[in-house]
């Protein structure tokens, strides 16, 4: 007889997928361990809200996606399949709200969140209950279009109102009678993109922006590649996937210092520029236009810093977390040791990020115990011991 473990069953809710209209990097980090996890023999489910770009369900290498109820009312549909399906290992994202997945299921439950380690700790957990798990990145395509030979600007992301897209558009305001020839690119859709579009035609710098809405991949790349600069004016960012998208080109970011993950994501003055307010924004922006060299020093320092981030190796921290069998560890940059677990959801709105994970007591491994609700556990299944 076959006395191997079974698959350990993987639920992770989150209110949206990369596949919905408003999607972003937090959508893509969630799906990227999914993946990971299913690669190691997990079978993996993500549970989210429904939508018309999407079915209710179907399977994506490996993942099953099951989605069901809109904006608020994806939380309740989801502890009622988090109950139903009795999974063994719960991940309870949270972007803002979490859906409270222990009042449900008896399970080990790991709370995703997009906050910092400070910021986790400003609610009352200890640094040394937080493993942080970075941030992948893809290689970079290669692109056609050259750099441009005037002065242009990028950002891109979800236009929804913590984005500060208008923040760029008042970069672009400030320094065009000193650069005239400079311009703009949005790359990104989202509800607030009428505002955006009426605030830059309040500016008077439409003539100079292009809202690009959704574009495929290969064309954010060649954007990217053409500017000089990438700009994140965002209020918070749980890491900021395009500044590596970015600094693959070798293009550098500024950004806000005091948004979270952009103070990782950018080493300041290394690979980017961080400011504390829109006037050391505009100013830091102004300089990298008008300093080629120091610009292009720091895009290949940039280049570099993105080629050390790959989702491979995010998706085994992610696994040796869950105790998913897979193969040996290697690089992984584990920001304190996972040993403790979390007995409420943490977490604060966000974007994309490298997740502070609040983890179980100690990860999963291969065993024997039983459920405290539903059906027993995957045989070759042990959840950590409660206290």
């Amino acid at each position: 007889m076959d006395s191997s473990p079974a698959e350990p069953r993987v639920l992770l809710l989150t209110w949206r997928d990369s596949s919905h209209p408003e999607g972003g990097g937090s959508e893509r980090y969630v799906e990227e361990v999914a993946r990971g996890l299913a690669d190691r023999g997990a079978a993996v489910t993500i549970f989210s809200s429904t939508h018309d770009c999407a079915p209710a369900e179907e399977t994506i290498d490996g993942v099953r996606y099951v989605r069901r109820g809109g904006r608020l009312s994806v939380y309740p549909h989801g502890l009622r399949y988090a109950a139903r399906s009795r999974p063994d290992v719960v991940v309870d994202v949270q972007n803002g709200v979490p859906f409270f997945s222990r009042l449900v299921v008896r399970r080990p439950v790991v709370l995703l969140s997009e906050a910092t380690r400070a910021e986790l700790g400003t609610l009352g957990i200890a640094a040394h209950r937080v493993t942080v798990i970075p941030n992948g990145a893809d290689p970079a395509p290669q692109t056609r279009r050259p750099k441009s030979p005037v002065p242009r600007l990028a950002v891109v992301g979800r236009l929804v109102p913590h984005k500060r897209v208008e923040h760029a558009v008042d970069t672009l305001a400030r320094l065009r009678e000193r650069w005239p020839d400079l311009r703009l690119d949005v790359v990104g859709r989202g509800w607030w993109s009428d505002q955006v579009r009426a605030y830059a035609r309040g500016r008077g710098v439409a003539d100079a922006i292009t809202l690009h809405g959704w574009v495929d991949e290969q064309t954010k790349h060649e954007i990217l590649a053409a500017s000089w600069v990438h700009l994140c004016p965002s209020v918070k960012e749980g890491w900021g996937i395009a500044v590596l998208e970015a600094a693959a080109h070798g293009v550098p970011t500024v950004a806000y210092r005091d948004a979270g993950g952009t103070a990782e994501s950018v080493r300041d003055g290394i690979t980017g520029l961080l400011a504390g307010d829109l006037d050391e924004f505009v100013a830091h922006v102004d300089a990298l236009l008008g300093q080629d060299e120091r610009r292009m020093a720091l895009g290949a320092a940039a280049r570099v810093h993105a080629a050390s981030f790959r989702w491979e190796t995010t998706a085994r921290a992610f696994a040796a977390l869950l105790g998913v069998p897979g193969p040996a560890l290697v690089g992984i940059q584990a920001a304190a040791p996972a040993n403790v677990r979390a007995e409420a959801p943490v977490g604060t709105p966000g974007g994309s990020g490298s997740a502070a994970v609040a983890t179980p007591e100690r990860p999963l491994t291969p065993g024997t115990a039983a459920s405290r609700v539903g059906r027993p556990p995957a045989a070759g299944w042990r959840s950590p011991p409660r206290r």
